[in-house]
């Protein structure tokens, strides 16, 4: 069951967002955003794993609702920027591309700010997907996060062992 938000999503993306609808696929209810953003952001662990991923979908529908200033949208950024541990990062990328749209500005900022490479890749990978097709000032906006990035990437490759060992 926690990971029907998950399965919904991933639905309507397969389809375009042309289908899907229902009442079984309304955003959670704007009451359940601190158990949604407790459950993303916990402590790692294995059996909490599904709980996660249901909670980075639903945050994802909840700012798809209500915006780029939702505290849904707010909550999943918070988990991309890693202070919560990588499990928290990682699954914020699907909630990121649930939200659509209304992720695409933090996404952008996200990828001009950051100083973290991990967060670069995770904000590119989530942007991605995240961008309405038709939607070419996004594309824009997007591009020019992007190169931004990729230009500071550079710069970190050079300066970490890790990431050039990588990088080769």
């Amino acid at each position: 069951p926690d990971l029907i938000p998950a399965m919904q999503s991933q639905w309507e993306w397969l389809l375009n967002g042309r289908g899907g609808g229902g009442a079984s696929a309304a955003a959670p209810d704007a009451q359940a955003l601190p158990e949604l953003r407790d459950a993303l952001l916990a402590a790692p662990r294995p059996a909490d794993e599904a709980q996660r991923v249901g909670a980075a979908y639903s945050l994802g529908r909840l700012a798809r609702e209500q915006g780029a200033d939702s505290a849904a949208l707010k909550a999943l950024l918070e988990a991309l920027n890693g202070g919560s541990g990588l499990s928290p990062q990682r699954v914020s990328v699907a909630g990121l591309v649930a939200a659509g749209p209304a992720a695409v500005d933090g996404l952008c900022e996200t990828l001009r700010t950051s100083q973290d490479d991990r967060v670069l890749m995770f904000a590119s990978d989530a942007l991605a997907d995240a961008i309405p097709r038709a939607d070419s000032g996004s594309r824009s906006r997007a591009a020019e996060a992007l190169a931004i990035a990729a230009e500071r990437l550079d710069g970190m490759v050079e300066a970490s062992p890790r990431l050039k060992a990588w990088a080769e």
